[in-house]
């Protein structure tokens, strides 16, 4: 008999919780798994398949000529991934190497590489469940923290408790907004079970993209599962747990497969580590982008290595594929999402670190950084929590461990931690917000009312609603860019104009219309310097006369505030100051003293005054002529040299 035991990874077994006797195996079950044994697992899964590469021909490659090339590598078409123009191979097995090779020698071929795999990954923190649990909303703390009783995960007890306020303010949030079931999130994952009670009526669609390695959309691994709780469970429902994005809807799109390894042959003791071949995961990518989803989640990551050189995949050589993949769907107003990794340091890795991905970081219930989370304000985006998540377990696994268990009738969740679980609340968030601003939305068309495509708007408005500082006050901008998730401040609309406080130019001044003249952070109702002159618009209507509105109010080319500087008339065309003559000091002549000014503020001795860069930026000279390049620097100096002798 063969026992499958699905970890992911982590130490200790995974026991989800259920109001009912646990049977004997199960307990027996949730012995611990050793690190070493692990750590062995790991060693065992292929950085990539050993009989499939993934080839890209540059534009314009014929046909004939491609077929020819693969006839010449023994290669056979496997797949295309049409959008973007990558087709996959299989070649014979043990000459993946030579193939490599040889398509990458050919200056047809734009890139070719191995089908590299990456992991879901869900660190040591595992724990053994506690069942009798009656308030599974009070344990997640992550969206509303109270210092209450939470599940320890060494004893299964509710003996821990948290910092009141480290959290995501989600309560708060959801009495602004509750989503819309319009806006769909992507789970790029292991499966989805769409049938865990949580989770009924959630899944708009189920496609399976890793068919030639199990024929099933059902979360085999027992992680997206808990991933998609996390982003959109039911919510409010009197039933498991709430998910992040309320309305949001999800949609499974399977890219990661079970891997089996047995850790104590020849008993038949396995565990499943989820293994997602780019292959899959960047046709889901560009499947999510064709079929209108608002935000993709992609809680797993590689550490991929080049079989031709022996290196790992970094950040100097990404995959092409999956990096074609992310920079499609972004390109189609997709926001997405990754998991930051739990190596629990600063190297990026992929998918997370690509420029168009939002990576999160993972935080635990007191606002610290859990040791395993990887971290890094130079490519980490924002964190969110992490550490000790409950969330759906699917009702296979509760079927295996728990006596008397009914699927689709009786609750069953599980706690996991790890950057996985960070991600979907930010994914969530996204789909949450997406609903308060664009409901119903084509998001390959969207546009905010600036222009600017709604998936950039979205990002920036998460990024920048976020909390900076943690409940104990720590600095989360020393482990991410913008810092940890806050569901209130993206939703909250302070002065109550219809404009989110994080989009608002204007915070505390209802402005509806978001006038911005001068095009800075500030609108123009709480700007002091509409039309960004250099004079307050005070001193333009109470002092000089001149238009706040209007950089340069007789239109004789020099603004407002230049002319107030050097003396002359703002009002008055024909009373217009000299540019760009080398005369910094303004004392009519051009000499040593000027010279001394630019040095000065060539090397950051001094700060030059608006009429200063203006004078002194005198080259490059074209046709005996300054041709302003903006900066003050040698070329100015230089020039200015000149003009002296």
């Amino acid at each position: 008999m063969r026992l499958f035991i699905t970890i992911l990874l982590c130490l200790s077994f995974q026991l989800p919780a259920h109001a009912g006797p646990v049977s004997t195996a199960a307990a027996q079950g949730s012995n611990k798994i050793t690190r070493d044994q692990i750590d062995a697992a790991l060693a065992i899964i292929p950085k990539y398949a050993p009989d499939r590469l993934l080839v890209r021909f540059k534009p314009g490659t014929p046909a004939a000529e491609i077929a020819r090339t693969h006839r010449a590598a023994n290669a056979t078409l496997f797949k295309v991934i049409s959008d973007i123009d990558v087709q996959v191979l299989r070649v014979p097995s043990g000459q993946l190497v030579a193939r490599l090779k040889s398509y990458r020698a050919n200056p047809n071929v734009e890139f070719a590489h191995p089908d590299y795999n990456s992991l879901l990954y869900v660190p040591s923190e595992g724990i053994d469940a506690s069942l009798g649990v009656t308030n599974l909303f009070e344990e997640q703390w992550g969206l509303n923290n109270t210092g209450q009783a939470l599940v320890n995960p060494g004893t299964g007890a509710q003996t821990l408790t948290g910092t009141v306020d480290a959290d995501i303010d989600a309560s708060e949030a959801w009495d602004i907004h509750r989503g819309d079931a319009s806006i769909k999130i992507a789970i790029i994952d292991s499966g989805v079970d769409c049938n865990a009670v949580d989770l009924v009526g959630k899944c708009i669609e189920q496609v399976n993209f890793v068919s030639d390695f199990t024929s099933t959309t059902a979360d085999e691994v027992a992680h997206g599962t808990h991933v998609a709780g996390i982003a959109a469970a039911n919510t409010d429902n009197d039933k498991g747990t709430a998910g992040v994005g309320w309305n949001s809807s999800i949609g499974n799109l399977k890219a990661c497969f079970p891997y089996l390894i047995d850790l104590y042959p020849p008993y038949g003791v396995y565990i499943a580590v989820g293994v997602c071949p780019i292959s899959a995961s960047a046709e889901a990518i560009t499947y999510a982008a064709d079929n209108g989803y608002h935000v993709i989640n992609m809680s797993y990551q590689s550490d991929a290595i080049d079989p031709v050189t022996n290196e790992p995949i970094g950040t100097a050589e990404p995959p092409d594929a999956e990096t074609a993949a992310v920079a499609y769907a972004w390109s189609q107003g997709v926001v997405i999402v990754a998991a930051a990794g739990n190596a629990g340091n600063t190297d990026p890795v992929y998918p997370g670190a690509y420029s168009e991905v939002i990576a999160v970081a993972a935080t635990d219930r007191d606002d610290n950084k859990p040791t395993t989370s990887s971290f890094g304000n130079t490519w980490i985006s924002m964190m969110a929590p992490g550490d000790n998540i409950v969330s759906t377990e699917p009702d296979a696994s509760c079927e295996f461990l728990i006596t008397g268990y009914v699927a689709g009738v009786d609750d069953c969740v599980t706690w996991k931690s790890g950057t996985s679980m960070a991600s979907p609340h930010v994914a969530g968030a996204a789909g949450l917000l997406w609903g308060q601003l664009y409901p119903g939305s084509d998001p390959a068309t969207c546009t905010a009312s600036n222009g600017q495509p709604c998936n950039s708007v979205v990002r920036e408005i998460l990024q920048g609603s976020a909390d900076t500082r943690g409940a104990l006050d720590q600095n989360f901008l020393s482990w991410s860019q913008n810092g940890r998730l806050n569901l209130y401040n993206m939703l909250n609309d302070g002065d109550a104009d219809g404009i989110p406080t994080a989009a608002d130019n204007c915070l505390d001044i209802a402005n509806n219309a978001q006038a911005n003249t001068d095009g800075d952070a500030q609108g123009n109702d709480c700007d002091l310097d509409d039309d960004n002159d250099g004079l307050s618009d005070i001193e333009e209507t109470g002092t000089y006369g001149t238009d706040a509105l209007l950089e340069d109010t007789d239109s004789d080319g020099v603004n407002d505030g230049l002319e107030v500087e050097a003396g002359t008339d703002p009002l008055l065309d024909t009373s217009t100051p000299v540019l760009y003559n080398g005369d910094a000091n303004n004392d009519g002549k051009v000499n040593v003293a000027d010279l001394l000014i630019t040095m000065q503020i060539i090397l950051d001795n001094r700060t030059a005054t608006p009429l200063q860069k203006a004078r002194l930026d005198i080259a490059p000279q074209v046709g005996g002529m300054p041709s302003p390049d903006g900066s003050i620097n040698v070329a100015d100096y230089v020039v200015l040299l000149l003009m002296i002798n």
